[in-house]
């Protein structure tokens, strides 16, 4: 359908995992973020705090998860757009019970709450949190995707472009999420080449909600390509490319190294 939108809105993610060991230290860098033009930004509470992941989590999990949402939420104020990804470490129970106490912060989406496997639990769960859901970074292509959407177990789909199939693919979950009334994020952290992707696709889709970028990496990260979007980022905000391909050209320097 070509390009519906000229700029791409994008949220920072990876700012936070500084070996943080208090959550007044991840709220400071929560305003450092912001300070550097990003208007909206993702943050994991439980994995960075308690690495192991299983499905006993407790009471425990839920007070360290509001004392550092609550401290980030703080530090940026309410007019900063925040993502809570909590990367299917508990159960439906457990993690209904964090989302709903996250409800207070006025959270943009909570990601992942519960496993891949369980589409059913999705359900349960949207239902039980006044907050929009967003997954799919485990689910591929569009057969993958059909019967969360059909259950209507999330508000936003995230495919990845490099493992989902593919750019067609993505496109079609698109067309699948719009016809389902629902956003599309692509998951993107494989690096600024599957940022470019997700770039092309973000421009042309009517139901694009935001794009996730890693702007925090080491230079060699982003070294692999000449030109990389997250290099370019300005004010929480890409400019859409209108350059053959992708939009980025291999750094031969690099890469053939």
């Amino acid at each position: 359908g070509g390009k519906q939108r000229d700029v791409l809105r994008v949220y920072a993610n990876d700012w936070g995992d500084k070996g943080f060991v208090h959550p007044k230290e991840m709220a400071q860098r929560a305003s450092e973020v912001v300070a550097d033009g990003f208007t909206c930004l993702k943050m994991y509470p439980l994995s960075k705090y308690d690495p192991i992941r299983n499905l006993t989590r407790h009471i425990k999990n839920r007070e360290v998860t509001m004392e550092v949402v609550g401290m980030v939420r703080d530090a940026i104020g309410p007019d900063i757009d925040l993502m809570v990804d909590v990367t299917a470490e508990g159960s439906v129970g457990t993690m209904t019970r964090i989302g709903r106490s996250l409800e207070e912060f006025g959270l943009m989406w909570y990601e992942e709450p519960v496993d891949a496997n369980d589409v059913d639990g999705y359900r349960q769960l949207h239902d039980s949190v006044n907050i929009p859901i967003a997954a799919g970074e485990r689910f591929f292509t569009r057969y993958g995707f059909r019967r969360l959407m059909e259950t209507r177990g999330v508000d936003i789909v995230q495919p990845d472009p490099g493992t989902c199939g593919g750019l067609r693919e993505l496109w079609a979950i698109g067309m699948m999420a719009e016809a389902h009334s629902m956003q599309i994020a692509p998951h993107t952290c494989g690096g600024p080449i599957l940022t470019a992707a997700a770039v092309q696709m973000a421009a042309c889709l009517t139901n694009h909600a935001i794009l996730e970028v890693f702007p925090y990496r080491p230079a060699i990260h982003y070294d692999i390509v000449e030109n990389a979007f997250e290099r370019q980022i300005k004010n929480g905000q890409i400019i859409v490319p209108a350059l053959p391909g992708l939009g980025v050209t291999l750094n031969h320097q690099v890469v053939d190294r």
